[in-house]
């Protein structure tokens, strides 16, 4: 199977809410966009955007003598109910296979046949639209290496056995993360996913549970159990501290390794106060919003995080953690967005 030159997914949809009104305004599309696995860019585009593009395109294919249109199915447009769930979702597949149509014109190996004469055109006219902070000529794109799955393959992939009738290349194609980014953004959907699940099934099977409470005592024992991975690592170079300054390390770390929606900043690091303000997609938000459980749940979560991290340093008796929101609940409601600013700080 030849390998294509684009690989475009759409990671999420995300309904955006006319802030004057609070009514839905549209919907985004954030795409991952690889062009050969080398360059990964992650963008957002709205329907209509997306639409003037497949027009543009199909025009721009005429000029050159070739109906585009009989080979790439762009979803029509909705007049109504194009806020429901279900129509964003059965949108979103469309869209997807639009994608990979599109993307299956070009290759490594050059265009298919029937598109020679497009190629010069349409790969810098591609390469502008998904990624618009790099601009390579379509021999730069032809030329790239394709080295992030070869990377995957030769380690954590070695050993695989396929069976003589399955497609390896397409299956590994199809469903390999074609990235770190990638990867990381699964694993967190995951995570969410599996956290927001687990207490939906709590609330099924044992409806008296206090659901908030369940999930508190949870994310204390992941800040002590990731705090002891922090000073697991003493014996590196890097200072470990024991006060305020760890448990924030603690968290940094937690980020880096499992909460790619999340930006920080740290604003005070010294030991007896470090203030870190985290602003982002918040994915046990997101995944309690679509089991139905989000209003059984006290968010932010991460207080009792940090609490746990805490006691395993040693700090839980002269520890306080306080959180203050930079977004009212309602912002946060309309797109699971928070913004909160941590003070962690010891008490004489």
């Amino acid at each position: 199977m030849n390998s294509s030159v684009y690989y475009i997914q759409i990671q999420q949809t995300e309904l955006v809410y006319d802030s004057t009104t609070k009514k839905p305004s549209h919907v985004l599309y954030h795409l991952e966009c690889c062009m050969n696995t080398f360059h990964t860019q992650t963008i957002s585009k709205r329907y209509s955007e997306l639409f003037s593009f497949h027009q543009q395109l199909v025009k721009e294919a005429l000029h050159s003598g070739v109906e585009l249109v009989k080979l790439l199915h762009f979803p029509p447009k909705m007049f109504i109910g194009n806020f429901k769930e279900e129509n964003i979702e059965k949108r979103r597949m469309l869209l997807q296979r639009y994608f990979n149509q599109l993307c299956s014109l070009f290759t490594i190996e050059g265009p298919k046949p029937s598109f020679q004469c497009l190629s010069s055109k349409f790969l810098p006219f591609l390469s502008q639209f998904f990624f618009p902070s790099t601009h390579c000529s379509r021999h730069e794109i032809l030329q790239m290496p394709n080295t992030s799955n070869e990377r995957i393959n030769n380690s954590l992939r070695k050993n695989d056995v396929y069976h003589v009738n399955m497609n390896s290349q397409e299956i590994i194609q199809t469903f390999q993360p074609s990235s770190i980014e990638s990867t990381m953004l699964s694993l967190s959907a995951v995570t969410g996913g599996f956290y927001a699940l687990l207490l939906k099934s709590m609330k099924e099977l044992y409806p008296q549970s206090d659901l908030n409470k369940i999930s508190q005592q949870c994310f204390k024992h992941i800040g002590v159990l990731k705090a002891r991975e922090y000073l697991s690592k003493r014996t590196l170079e890097m200072e470990l501290y024991q006060d305020t300054r760890g448990v924030v390390l603690v968290l940094i770390m937690a980020i880096f390794n499992a909460s790619p929606e999340y930006v920080f900043q740290v604003e005070e690091f010294s030991p007896p106060c470090s203030v870190i303000t985290l602003k982002g997609k918040d994915r046990y938000l997101r995944a309690c919003h679509a089991n139905g459980i989000a209003e059984c749940i006290e968010f932010p979560t991460l207080t009792q995080f940090l609490e746990g991290a805490a006691e395993e340093l040693n700090l839980s008796s002269k520890c306080h953690v306080q959180a203050i929101r930079l977004k009212n609940k309602e912002q946060v409601q309309l797109n699971d967005e928070l913004h909160v600013r941590y003070v962690i700080s010891l008490i004489d």
